[in-house]
């Protein structure tokens, strides 16, 4: 019988295998779990009211959660990404929704009403040639159009960006920075962990924990930042200024001195499908500075389904898509009829007051 591998060993194998896969379905979920400010900040004294209003304010921060569920195709050149904003509280449950898919061998975003119909519709309603229809902007024309008022817009975003062969440059550019930066920790950061009867029910064959310190956390973090940033820069993705901006952002010193002021850690649990890939990531980071007025922890769970066949569920087609200047035109076309109608009643209205 094979010797299990070392946990290190084991994950950076399941990390590479899952980068190699031309595309997979996520799910992720993000949630405060400690927020502390201090009751007293010095030199100043709240009032009742406002005291009360960051009270209400800390509270509803609590309560609120991001979830993102997700497909990535790398052969399609093609990304779907549903973002919702979830308060969930006392019996009160509401979620604002934003699905969004984009084509990066055209350029194209299409962007669901669903924040829309929810959110504005009263305040500025569609006509019903737009209504629930997936919204199209292209960016290149969009990118265009800027670089054409402001040249300087050119220097600073490539209006490539979002190319196919710009984000197969880009995927390259993570995976070799976190597959640089793993291996670099100690073996004391990993350690296995005990399934869970859901661990199995799921498939998941080994659970495999990372323990960062403030140390490691910064490292990593700031050293895969970096690399990132640099592989970016060598193929022309960002412009130099904004290579310069990274690098100070990366620079150990400059952002070592910040960091000090704050204690910092992280943890992760990755489990290892049987097929060899990663199938979940839960991740909990807490983060305080030194004199323990201020504490924040973030909990993040994210999972990984579908390599090598992800799904998407938008699909943009002529009868269900809208071009945004055409939403505009059509959001736009009431308000100036009111304004006409308004204006045409206007010297009936002075002739009675006239008269009266």
């Amino acid at each position: 019988m094979c010797p299990h591998p070392a946990p290190r060993e084991d994950l950076t194998q399941a990390v590479t295998k899952s980068f190699s896969a031309p595309g997979f379905n996520y799910s992720s979920k993000s949630r405060i779990t400690d927020l502390t400010l201090p009751e007293k900040v010095p030199s100043v004294t709240p009032s009742k009211k406002t005291k009360l209003a960051l009270e209400t304010g800390v509270e509803v921060i609590r309560s609120l959660s991001i979830n993102v569920d997700g497909a990535v195709d790398m052969k399609a050149k093609k990304s779907q990404v549903l973002y919702a904003l979830r308060y969930d509280r006392d019996n009160v449950e509401f979620a604002i929704k934003v699905p969004m898919l984009v084509d990066y061998g055209t350029q194209t975003v299409y962007v669901g009403t669903s924040i829309y119909t929810t959110v504005l519709e009263t305040l500025f309603p569609q006509a019903p040639s737009t209504k629930g229809k997936l919204v199209r902007i292209d960016l290149n024309k969009l990118l265009q159009e800027g670089a054409a008022r402001k040249p300087q817009l050119a220097n600073l975003v490539g209006l490539d960006l979002l190319s196919g062969k710009n984000m197969d440059l880009i995927n390259e550019a993570i995976k070799a920075a976190v597959l640089k930066e793993l291996p670099q920790l100690k073996d004391s950061c990993f350690s296995d962990q005990a399934l869970s009867d859901q661990d199995k029910q799921a498939g998941v064959t080994r659970r495999i924990r990372v323990q960062l310190g403030y140390a490691e956390s910064v490292a990593l973090g700031l050293g895969a930042m970096a690399s990132v940033a640099e592989a970016l820069h060598q193929q022309e993705i960002i412009s130099n200024d904004i290579y310069n901006v990274l690098l100070t952002f990366t620079d150990p010193k400059m952002m070592g001195d910040v960091m000090e002021k704050f204690s910092l850690t992280a943890r992760f649990d990755v489990g290892v499908a049987s097929s060899g890939h990663v199938s979940f990531v839960e991740g909990q980071y807490d983060v305080a500075d030194r004199k323990g007025l201020y504490r924040v922890g973030i909990a993040n769970v994210s999972t990984f389904s579908n390599y090598g066949a992800p799904s998407f569920t938008m699909a943009p087609g002529q009868d269900n898509v809208v071009d945004f200047t055409e939403l505009l035109k059509a959001i736009a076309a009431p308000a100036a009829e009111n304004e006409a109608d308004d204006a045409a009643t206007s010297p009936e209205k002075d002739h009675e007051t006239r008269n009266t």
